[in-house]
């Protein structure tokens, strides 16, 4: 394998130092001549500028300038305007295919949107849908946008045809030469900052490929029709396979750079589609070479931060998932990266793999695969397709595992970054559940959904094993279970197992005929096991009620709003119903023992728990 790379190098390379410059077109003389200027642009690692490309227009086609530059402004009917951080950008509830569409202003004031539930905000780092048929709704569009029509170079004569693909394959065989010298260097250090004459060179390359693109609409399919043509005759690899191959090979400038060209071409359709397949083709190499880079933040990983452009859309995610197993690749991708980043035990951990107290983790790259993995989940054949394979249930549940009893509830002091962290990821959390749970609702076949709650329980069993508290509440059957006092070490927000068995649970009770003994079959000392985590949590809320916390102030009373209510419908209620549920499994008797031992009789469980109840109106009714 490793000669059959190294052939295919030398082949590439062959190749860049033959080929990357075009020195003849098959004999036509006032096409190279109409060039040469270009050319003597790149040579000199010159950012190639419109008027250079207008000039050779003019000579080649002696057609009037204004003429040249009426067939090139010419619209491909999607507007693709990106805009950066801060700018007004407005979304309308109306028109989008999802919350994550949004239209330039521009946009906006040249169409119709009158009656329509509309909003504008000041947006991070994204593009315009206008005239996207998958993003935004046919009605919507603008009157400069009308969506794709087809061919967006068949209104070109054919001399200008001709020279925007001698264009195009100057300035791509120029970027591949220059990535293959880049990448190839043994002694190039992979910085923040441009120090090579190559780096130099491919940066005013791809700024004046961008620039081109985003002036002349037409370019787009040009360039892709260039990216999409193979390097060599004996070799199947393409101009844009090398680009991603060797993308986390090049510094953070030329990266952003990057990925600012693709942006840029994304409004064309075809380029859109080949995009896409090579993104989920390259996705888990990606994460592999950022993280052999020793790096986390999510700047480093910017060409996947357009995955909300793909993977919002349901026909393209359909296609990923049959042709590159879209799915698999990102669940891979998540674990690779938490085992190669977050392998750290904390002293507030309770003992957990992961530290989430990390003031960085908030830009880490696992939030971005967290994020793709709930783009897709909006499609409902992902969560189908998730419930019926063990191997993707096997890898989310092992990383679920590592989270498991991760973040704590901080009794110590105020840090907002952690605090920001939990919620973080809590948030993507309860959104990939919520999916999950959408799936189970709309599939009606009951043994994936049961095959799945047997391989929650199965990584919880591996979970209790692990954690061995170091007090005991010995109960009336005399087995050492749990550690249920909470003054002895934190307490974890972070229990996303039982949160999803609980959810699973919810929902074939709620949905099916089925009841809690015919879902769960596990042994009495499971039971006790797992009402640990919510009971701790239900007498954490309660201590906190009677303020027996005052050194800590406002920041455990935050925490503990942000228990009941910002995210009640995550934390504190599933939690309940957690207990409800086990209250049946192990009997009214034994729960109210380990209840009355729990809260110490210095108030009413019953009173707390049926008062929270009562709030929710979610009484099980399976004893």
């Amino acid at each position: 394998k490793k000669k059959k790379e190294h052939q295919m190098n030398r082949l590439i390379s062959s190749w860049v130092d033959d080929n990357y410059m075009i020195d003849d077109n098959e004999g036509d003389s006032l096409l190279n001549a109409s060039l040469q200027p270009l050319k003597k642009s790149i040579n000199m690692n010159n950012c190639p500028n419109i008027t250079a490309i207008l000039d050779a227009y003019e000579k080649y086609c002696v057609q009037p300038r204004e003429l040249i530059i009426g067939y090139l402004e010419h619209s491909n009917g999607v507007c693709g305007k990106s805009w950066s951080e801060g700018e007004l950008v407005f979304k309308c509830k109306t028109c989008e295919v999802d919350p994550t569409c949004a239209i330039c202003k521009d946009c906006f004031f040249n169409g119709n949107h009158e009656g329509h539930d509309y909003t504008y905000t000041r947006g991070s780092q994204g593009m315009c849908d206008c005239g996207d048929p998958h993003a935004w709704a046919k009605e919507g569009f603008c009157k400069n946008h009308k969506g794709p029509d087809g061919n967006p170079i068949a209104h070109l004569p054919k001399e200008m045809n001709v020279l925007g693909v001698a264009i195009s394959s100057l300035l791509i065989n120029a970027i591949v030469n220059h990535i293959m010298k880049v990448s190839n260097d043994e002694n190039h250090m992979i910085g923040s900052s441009i120090t090579t004459k190559h780096e130099e060179g491919l940066s005013h390359l791809i700024v004046g490929l961008t620039k081109l693109s985003n002036t002349f609409p037409c370019f787009k399919r040009f360039i892709h029709d260039e990216l999409v043509k193979t390097i060599a005759v004996e070799s199947e690899k393409t101009k844009i396979d090398l680009i991603f191959e060797r993308y986390t090979k090049l510094n953070e400038i030329l990266r952003v750079q990057v990925t600012e060209l693709f942006k840029i071409l994304m409004s064309d359709e075809k380029f859109k589609l080949e995009f896409a397949k090579q993104f989920a083709n390259h996705y888990f190499s990606i994460i592999k070479g950022i993280c052999a880079n020793g790096e986390k933040d999510r700047r480093s990983s910017s060409l996947l931060g357009l995955s909300v452009q793909l993977l919002t859309t349901a026909p393209i995610v359909v296609m990923l998932l049959k042709d590159y197993d879209l799915l698999g690749t990102l669940l891979k991708s998540l674990l690779h990266t938490v085992l190669n980043y977050n392998i750290t035990i904390s002293k507030h951990c309770n003992g957990s793999h992961i530290d989430f107290e990390s003031n960085s983790f908030g830009d880490n790259i696992v939030f971005d695969i967290l994020c793709d993995i709930q783009y897709i989940m909006m499609v409902h054949e992902v969560s189908t397709l998730f419930l019926k394979t063990p191997s993707h249930i096997d890898i989310f549940n092992l990383f679920l595992y590592l989270c498991e009893d991760a973040v704590t509830y901080k009794r110590i002091d105020s840090d907002a970054d952690f605090y920001r962290n939990q919620l973080y990821i809590v948030y993507h959390f309860k959104t990939i559940f919520n999916w999950i749970g959408t799936g189970m609702k709309k599939d009606g076949n009951i043994s994936n959904q049961l095959n799945f709650v047997a391989s929650i329980n199965e990584t919880l069993s591996k979970f209790f094993v692990k954690k061995r508290p170091s007090t005991f509440f010995i109960d009336q059957y005399q087995n050492s279970i749990v550690n249920y006092d909470i003054t002895e070490g934190p307490i974890s927000y972070m229990s996303p197992l039982h949160k999803i068995l609980t959810m699973c649970l919810s929902i074939l009770l709620h949905k099916t005929n089925l009841t809690i003994d015919d879902i769960m079959k596990q042994e009495k000392d499971f039971y006790l096991h797992l009402l640990e985590s919510p009971l701790r949590m239900i007498t954490m809320r309660s201590h906190v009620r009677a303020r027996l916390w005052p050194r800590n102030n406002m920041h455990i009373l935050e925490q503990q709003i942000t228990y009941e209510n910002t995210y009640g419908d995550y934390f504190m209620f599933p939690d309940l119903f957690l207990a409800q549920s086990i209250m049946a499994k192990i009997g009214a008797e034994h729960f109210l023992s380990i209840m009355l031992h729990r809260f110490s009789r210095k108030e009413s469980p019953l009173f707390v728990l049926q008062t929270a109840v009562d709030e929710k109106n979610d009484i099980i009714e399976h004893h």
